[in-house]
């Protein structure tokens, strides 16, 4: 039975890390045909979309740091009332405002 087990072990890792190693396979696979696709690609709106994503995946362009100081302060200020327990439930919420 324990030579079983063992075998199973090493089975189960062959077959994990072999999957491993066929993700990362087909990802370059997906990024170099996404590659060839974007080198033949004649259509302006695509390229202008796809440019689009890509310039909002950069870090720069993260939405806190276009927030006001005013807007920073009070998200600042609704996150320590989180953490000190000042809080109110939704239900609580529902009920006096009727909603």
């Amino acid at each position: 039975m324990l030579f079983q087990s063992r075998q199973a072990n090493r089975i189960a890792f062959f077959l994990y890390f072999c999957n491993q190693n066929l993700f990362e396979m087909t990802q370059e696979a997906i990024k170099l045909e996404l590659i060839e696709w974007l080198a033949k690609l004649q259509s302006n709106e695509t390229i202008s979309y796809l440019k689009i994503i890509k310039d909002s995946m950069k870090e720069e362009n993260d939405w806190w740091s276009s927030l006001s100081s005013d807007q920073i302060s009070g998200i600042e200020r609704g996150l320590k009332d989180i953490d000190e327990g000042r809080t109110i439930a939704h239900e609580t919420v529902k009920q006096r405002y009727e909603l």
